[in-house]
Formats: C-alpha cells, structure tokens, sequence
C-alpha cells in the first residue's frame, strides 16, 4: 500500500483518541477467566447430560442385551447337534415339523418386557 501513499492522506487521530479506542476495545473484550468460566460450565453441562441419558437409558439397554442374548443361546443350543431339549428363559419354543429326519425347527419367542 506504500506505493499509493502519494495518494491518499495520513490521518493523525484526534487528541486522545487512541487511549480511548484502546479503553473501549479493553472494555468490551471479556476477561480470560470470564471465557474460561462459560467454557467449564458448558463442558460440565453437557457432562451431566449426558450422565443423565445414560442413566435413564441403561436399564432398557441392558433388558435388551440380556434377551437377546438369552435368545442367541437358545438357538444356539438348539442347533448344537447331540441334544434333544431346548431351554428357553423368560419365553417359549414350539417344535414345528419338518420334511427332513436331521432338521429341526422351532420357533422361539421371547417374553416382551
């Protein structure tokens, strides 16, 4: 920009008119430890809301878990070959019949919570 000096006017502020741009702008920046402040509040509300939802959620997570893995080991057992009973906990199979001697069929149904 020197090259268009030539040009345009340098303007000197007005008598204390730097101090007072530099008071203002001083006045209107907020303080580090305002900023660091609104920043650990924000983080532990967002901590707390998400410990929240992880509360209010964890016992249905777990109930699913739980029957679908009680659902996996009884089909499980029913395909392990050498056994002849299925165990079913909080539920109920029906052996449905099928064209062949080696195949069994069942169908498994879990109790609804």
């Amino acid at each position: 920009m020197r090259e268009l000096s030539h040009l345009l006017h340098e303007l000197e502020p007005p008598p204390g008119g730097l101090q007072r741009l530099q008071r203002a702008m001083i006045a209107r920046e907020p303080s580090t430890w305002r900023r660091r402040h609104y920043i650990r509040i924000a983080a532990l509300s967002c901590a707390a809301l998400a410990a929240t939802w992880a509360i209010w959620r964890m016992p249905s997570l777990m109930a699913t878990r739980q029957r679908s893995a009680l659902l996996r080991d009884a089909i499980h057992q029913a395909m392990t070959p050498g056994q002849n009973d299925v165990r079913i906990h909080n539920g109920s199979a029906l052996e449905l019949p099928s064209g062949q001697a080696n195949v069994r069929i069942y169908l498994v149904q879990t109790e609804s919570p």
